[in-house]
């Protein structure tokens, strides 16, 4: 059986990407998957350049540390780095690990 819960996705840069997964801790994540991520968008084009690279960070949580998370995001980091978010639905199994 599975559990529906949010995947909240956050692409931002390195400089500041540690402290956005330890809010998200913070805030109720029960944990998150970091990567290297590389593209381009609004800002231009980031292939990892020294002192240009983009970490994604994941987590899959509850509507309500969604709803948190995203609010820190806007608040905090929005108007000074380059960063993006985005939420989506996941149906989940073992779904009490996350809540």
């Amino acid at each position: 059986m599975t559990v529906a819960l949010k995947l909240i996705t956050v692409v931002a840069e390195e400089v500041v990407a540690p402290k956005i997964a330890e809010d998200m801790m913070r805030l109720g994540a029960s944990g998150y998957t970091m990567v290297e991520a590389h593209g381009q968008g609004s800002r231009g084009k980031r292939m990892g350049r020294v002192g240009e690279l983009n970490l994604r960070i994941d987590a899959v949580v509850s509507e309500a540390v969604a709803e948190k998370i995203m609010a820190r995001l806007s608040e905090h980091y929005f108007p000074r780095f380059a960063t993006i978010a985005w939420l989506g639905d996941v149906s989940v199994l073992r779904g009490d690990k996350y809540v």
